[in-house]
């Protein structure tokens, strides 16, 4: 049995899924968390000025990871962003480590997150979902996945739904959508998630986005993963509206593919990926167009083969390749 150590954040319990996955394919996995804090104004700290947190960080990493890799053996270091961490803590790592081989995935692209570029070079191996940084990095270009192939049958409540945090320009784009839908007599569920009211008031003053909006308009309570299938099951058309500058599809899109749902959403290289119909997928733009053939038209079912390229499992064995 291999063994891995798995560095991931905690973000809807996505790390749960993958950890699970990788057991089901035999190896033995211990999770650490990739901050040493999911306390909110740290986070935040993390992401706008690291540096005031290096302390704290750098003493995590001793006492979290290399004091784990110091008493246990691990065949792989699997990490996902990473993004409180530097290439040097790595280095270092691997140095007294150099049977074990080190995978770093990239969610998030480096044009959002510039320091993932300095920590992916201490790794013998980086995937990303994002094309464009493959294409500058020479990273391998790996899309995410869905984790459920089947789902329990839900009756249809919603005749379109939004369920995401809004952050990174997404809020215009959000309601823009949701108006068209409303104008159009289409009911849609919309659950535009933030963290805290601290956060919608640092963003009411902070981000023109949000002038005329209310505190109200807003939810402040996380969904559960499985709430959150849920109720996109319930809708017949999700919506999906990734971060300023994504390229990379959202985990969303493949659920969505498994869920046999249809999506409109405002990724425009959707259309490259080979499970892409434009019965199913609707590139919004500027406008959305009642008469398009997405709206038209029954969905399409997507080819067998092509449907399992998408699953936790084929990912697992693409990322652990080599082991097979």
């Amino acid at each position: 049995m291999k063994n891995v150590l798995f560095i991931a954040p905690n973000y809807f319990d996505y790390y749960r899924i993958i950890q699970n996955a990788l057991e089901r394919k035999g190896y033995k996995v211990k999770w650490v968390d990739d901050r040493p804090s999911n306390n909110l104004f740290e986070k935040c700290i993390l992401r706008v000025k690291p540096s005031l947190l290096k302390k704290k960080v750098n003493k995590f990493f001793e006492n979290s990871i290399e004091k784990e890799m110091d008493n246990n053996h691990y065949d792989f270091v699997f990490v996902i962003m990473g993004q409180s961490f530097n290439s040097q803590q790595f280095l270092r790592l691997r140095e007294k480590n150099k049977n074990c081989k080190f995978i770093l995935y990239l969610w998030d692209n480096t044009r959002n997150f510039p320091t993932l570029v300095d920590l992916a070079s201490a790794f013998d191996i980086t995937y990303s979902f994002d094309r464009y940084d493959c294409n500058k990095y020479g990273y391998s270009f790996l899309p995410l996945f869905y984790s459920v192939s089947s789902y329990e049958k839900q009756e249809i409540i919603y005749d379109a739904s939004f369920i995401g945090t809004i952050k990174n320009g997404k809020l215009p784009l959000v309601r823009k959508i949701v108006s068209e839908f409303e104008n159009n007599n289409i009911r849609v569920m919309n659950y535009m998630y933030l963290q805290s009211r601290l956060v919608y008031l640092y963003y009411k003053m902070k981000d023109k986005d949000f002038a005329g909006t209310k505190m109200k308009d807003f939810s402040y309570k996380k969904v559960p993963y499985k709430e959150n299938i849920k109720k996109l099951l319930q809708s017949r058309i999700v919506i999906d509206v990734p971060m300023k500058n994504q390229v990379g599809l959202s985990i969303r899109t493949l659920e969505c593919l498994a869920m046999k749902r249809k999506m409109i959403t405002t990724n425009e290289d959707v259309v490259n990926y080979d499970f892409y119909k434009p019965e199913n997928i609707y590139v919004y733009k500027d406008k959305i167009d009642f008469n398009n053939v997405f709206f038209t038209k029954d969905y399409c079912d997507i080819d067998k083969r092509i449907f399992y390229e998408y699953s936790i499992e084929k990912w697992i064995e693409k990322i652990f390749k080599e082991d097979e």
